[in-house]
């Protein structure tokens, strides 16, 4: 019965990798930043299994005492470990794609790009690449400081609405004490003609 529970335990957590690794729109950067993560936990899997088992929540309700697993763990990081060797090589290729202000166009990470990218040549990609990095406004939005500077136009907006109400509603307070005063000044003097 033990290894019946670590086995819903374990395929729960592939099950959550494959989920999370489904769907339009996923970026190359995301799906091996998910992959690497699920890598990084399987460490602390194998670990876990012969200590208080949180990530086997299964087991530990039907056999909290059984040392099972162990090699299937060791097996599956084997398994990714040799699958997704490749990761190391993306790495510094991808970096030119996450972070292009900051890599050189001279660039060894230019060239390898290039080799993969059919569409693309070497020359291209370095010219687009300087293009890009001499664009102030791109830096900007990359950085996202033009979505702070957006956000400070809004405060600075409400803060401004804000004072033009406050100013129209002391007008408003102004202009109504005047119109008491001249309406009763208009009382006054109906009551001194009558």
């Amino acid at each position: 019965m033990s290894k019946i529970a670590f086995l819903v335990d374990i395929f729960t957590h592939l099950n959550g990798l494959n989920l999370k690794l489904q769907g339009h729109g996923k970026s190359l950067a995301a799906c091996k930043k998910t992959v690497k993560t699920f890598q990084g936990m399987l460490p602390v899997y194998l670990k876990d299994l012969t200590k208080d088992k949180k990530y086997f929540p299964t087991l530990k309700e039907y056999g909290p005492n059984a040392v099972v697993g162990a090699d299937f763990v060791q097996k599956l990081m084997d398994e990714f470990n040799t699958r997704f060797a490749d990761f190391k090589n993306l790495d510094s290729i991808l970096l030119v794609v996450t972070q292009p202000f900051l890599v050189d166009p001279t660039d060894e990470r230019c060239l390898e790009l290039a080799a993969i990218s059919p569409d693309m040549s070497l020359q291209d990609l370095q010219e687009q690449l300087i293009e890009l990095q001499a664009d102030d406004e791109q830096k900007l939005q990359f950085n996202g400081k033009e979505k702070k500077a957006d956000v400070l136009k809004k405060e600075e907006f409400l803060n401004t609405a804000t004072r033009v109400d406050e100013a129209m509603d002391e007008s408003d307070a102004t202009d109504e004490d005047m119109e008491d005063e001249a309406s009763t000044s208009k009382k006054d003097v109906r009551k001194r003609v009558r």
